[in-house]
């Protein structure tokens, strides 16, 4: 809950209209922080096989928390096809367990699929090398 009060005050989140965030558990409280600030979330479920909007102008309010878990984004979100979405990550959230400050190599709860994500999307061009990482 912490980690997602502490990312809605960047600068970088609050700019933000796209921000993808990863279905961990841990990030549960950045996703909601997200929607309730207005902002779409862009989510890769399966094993990088389906990508999801989740646009919380087309969500009830009261089904915030609910569009913020994995059932929810599958159930409340859309299915893109980014290689005809026009759709740009404005703010890329990695969860991490640990991070090195001097050189940035992390320590991720997934065999790199983080990176994998963000090698995907930089492809598609919904990622460009100045969009925002944090972890």
């Amino acid at each position: 809950e912490a980690a997602g009060a502490r990312v809605a005050q960047l600068r970088a989140f609050q700019e933000a209209k796209v921000i993808r965030v990863h279905l961990n558990p841990r990030t549960y409280h950045v996703r909601l922080a997200a929607l309730q600030a207005g902002k779409k979330l862009l989510v890769v479920i399966k094993d990088l096989y389906e990508i999801v909007l989740v646009d919380p102008a087309k969500i009830s309010r009261r089904r915030y928390a609910e569009a913020a878990t994995p059932t929810g984004i599958k159930k409340l979100g859309q299915k893109l096809d980014l290689s005809s979405a026009n759709v740009k990550v404005d703010l890329f959230v990695i969860a991490s367990m640990a991070v090195d400050p001097r050189s940035g190599c992390r320590l991720g709860p997934k065999g790199g699929s983080e990176e994998l994500e963000y090698g995907m999307l930089r492809e598609t061009g919904a990622v460009v090398k100045k969009t925002p990482v944090v972890t």
